[in-house]
């Protein structure tokens, strides 16, 4: 699509482009109270900003890229090789899930703001670029976790009992950003 994808109704879509098709998408999202869900593709691509209501992806073989700003109303849940958040500011309201079997990564820049808990399951790593926050819940990283900016780095999750920060594998840096962490 080299135009914007917009609805008019918030309807859900669904989008399956095979498991070695691709999905680029050159202007912006906007689906208002509408979700989407990718349930298989090989690269997805959205050049600019998203904003929906929930998104689903349930099979990616390469990589997905938002390369804008994310804007999710709701469930945010990746299942997929490779994710890449690189805009600036981005949120979701409710859960953020991914279970990635090679790399998250949020962009130098690209803060993560979830109102509820943010998990990575998979078996792949974290490269972490900017703030991750969860104002609500806990945060856990299921394996290793590679901190890299240009500016110091906050990691900070809900203020209740059990809103902790879990890093089951090893913590690294690379341009020796200061890391911050706040677990309520």
């Amino acid at each position: 699509i080299t135009g914007n994808l917009a609805e008019t109704n918030n309807p859900n879509l669904t989008i399956d482009a095979g498991a070695a098709g691709d999905i680029n998408i050159d202007g912006t999202v906007d689906l208002g109270t509408g979700s989407l869900t990718i349930t298989d593709a090989a690269i997805v691509d959205f050049a600019q900003t998203v904003a929906l209501n929930g998104f689903t992806q349930t099979d990616g073989t390469t990589s997905t890229t938002i390369n804008g700003v994310l804007t999710n109303a709701a469930t945010f849940d990746f299942t997929g090789n490779a994710l890449s958040l690189l805009g600036s500011g981005n949120n979701t309201s409710t859960v953020f899930e991914t279970t990635n079997s090679g790399t998250f990564t949020t962009g130098d820049g690209a803060a993560l703001v979830v109102n509820g808990a943010i998990t990575e399951n998979g078996s792949g790593h974290s490269v972490i670029g900017d703030d991750v926050t969860s104002t609500t819940g806990a945060i856990n990283f299921n394996s290793n976790v590679t901190l890299t900016s240009t500016d110091a780095i906050t990691i900070q999750t809900g203020e209740d009992t059990d809103d902790d920060l879990t890093i089951t594998g090893n913590l690294a840096e690379t341009n020796n950003p200061n890391l911050t962490i706040d677990a309520g």
